[in-house]
């Protein structure tokens, strides 16, 4: 199949496109929450292919497969996922790997920021119970840099991105989580983040990190709350 350039990527008539040939629900799964409608974990790719001088048009399919588990993140997120769905979908996305011959890291990040922090079980399911999908967006990321020196530190940032706009669904500047220590994770995650793409780009890193923010402070925190209710 072939997709359209980068720049129309946004459009979604490719990633339309993409859901349909693999037999998804492209109504439920072109939804896009108010943190992955700004694109974040793709702009941070299309930086990085364009920063390797690599073409974007090579890489579509790994970007469906993200915005495709970002959809999957946000349903997770919210418990909106009915378990033949989720498993159907989960189906789907090995296919996909599989075709491509990616390679997927399984390490848990996610249980290393944690470690430190005595949260209830109650807590872990809710906010921190979402290795699986994380490392699948990380290692999708990851895969056109697999043959650069650093290739564990794009798995390391993408990562880390995908956990803390994901912990904006839980703790945000208008609506800090009663437990001031997933306010602390999500703190201690951007420090994580940064290291990894500081391994990246020494040179460059702050590019990454200041074009990261200005998006992630274009997010209505107030649809964001209102979603999360």
């Amino acid at each position: 199949m072939n997709y359209m350039p980068f720049k129309k990527f946004f459009k979604n008539i490719s990633y339309r496109l993409f859901l349909e040939e693999w037999k998804l629900d492209s109504h439920k799964f072109s939804f896009a929450s108010e943190v992955d409608k700004k694109n974040i974990i793709l702009k941070n790719m299309h930086l990085l292919l364009r920063f390797h001088q690599f073409n974007d048009d090579d890489f579509i399919t790994q970007m469906n497969i993200i915005r495709l588990l970002s959809a999957e993140l946000y349903y997770a997120s919210n418990s909106e996922l009915d378990a033949d769905t989720q498993l159907n979908l989960r189906e789907r996305i090995l296919d996909l790997i599989n075709t491509l011959n990616l390679v997927v890291m399984n390490e848990n990040l996610e249980c290393k920021v944690i470690k430190e922090f005595d949260f209830s079980e109650e807590q872990i399911k809710k906010y921190f119970s979402y290795n699986k999908i994380y490392s699948m967006i990380a290692s999708i990321f990851a895969s056109p840099f697999i043959e650069e020196q650093h290739y564990y530190s794009y798995y390391e940032y993408a990562y880390y991105l995908a956990m803390y706009l994901n912990l904006h669904y839980f703790s945000n500047i208008e609506n800090i989580n009663p437990d001031i220590n997933v306010f602390i994770v999500k703190l201690n995650t951007q420090f994580n983040m940064i290291n990894a793409i500081q391994t990246i780009a020494p040179v460059d890193f702050n590019v990454f990190v200041l074009k990261t923010n200005k998006w992630i402070n274009t997010i209505k925190y107030k649809k964001l709350n209102k979603e999360n209710k």
